[in-house]
Formats: C-alpha cells, sequence, structure tokens
C-alpha cells in the first residue's frame, strides 16, 4: 500500500506574514497605491487570510494597535528607497518577535502565534 500523506503542518502568524510578502509584492505595489489604500490592502489580506486558514471571528485590533499598522506602512514609506523595499521591510517589522506589542499585534491578525 502507499504511505499515508504526512499530516498537513498547522499554520502559524509567520505563513501569513510570509503571504503577504508574496502577494503585497505581486499585487501592491506602494508606487501605485495610496498610505491609505496600502492599509486597506493589508486590512483585506489577513480578513482574507484567516478566513482561508479556518480561523473564527474577524479582526479585532484596539486603537493603539490600529495606530501601529498605520504608522508601520506610513513610517516604511518615508524610508524605502525603492518600492521593492516596501513588503520587505513591513513584513520584517511585523515578524519581530523581540518587540511585545509586534507579538501582540500579529496574534490580533491572524489569530495565530
Amino acid at each position: 500500500p502507499a504511505p499515508a500523506p504526512a499530516p498537513a503542518r498547522a499554520l502559524t502568524a509567520r505563513d501569513a506574514i510570509g503571504e503577504l510578502l508574496k502577494r503585497g509584492q505581486e499585487d501592491a505595489s506602494p508606487s501605485e497605491l495610496s498610505n491609505q489604500q496600502l492599509v486597506m490592502v493589508f486590512f483585506t489580506f489577513f480578513s482574507g487570510w484567516r478566513q482561508r486558514a479556518g480561523v473564527p471571528g474577524s479582526i479585532d485590533l484596539t486603537v493603539d494597535q490600529k495606530q501601529m499598522v498605520i504608522l508601520l506602512i506610513q513610517g516604511t514609506l518615508g524610508t524605502i528607497g525603492s518600492a521593492n523595499d516596501f513588503w520587505p521591510r513591513v513584513c520584517a517589522e511585523l515578524a519581530d518577535e523581540s518587540d511585545p506589542d509586534m507579538n501582540d499585534l500579529r496574534f490580533a491578525l491572524t489569530g495565530m502565534k
């Protein structure tokens, strides 16, 4: 008999960030979108990701967490030399495990550790 397929690995917040990096670079160039549109892309991505991953509930961020996202996007736009650097920098910041506030934000966005 054929060997049983390996069980699917459980998704993590890092999987979401990796997908955001790939899809952001393919579909959401900061040279073509406004700050507001990039914020909408960010939240729309995580809402859809949660749905695809089977995470119940919707994104529920605190006022401070919403502000963190806006500052992350605006700050990154203000410091990158090339539009190609935008999504890698945003995703690197989001993946920073040394920052407890970023850990909380990542969990609020993905519903996962």
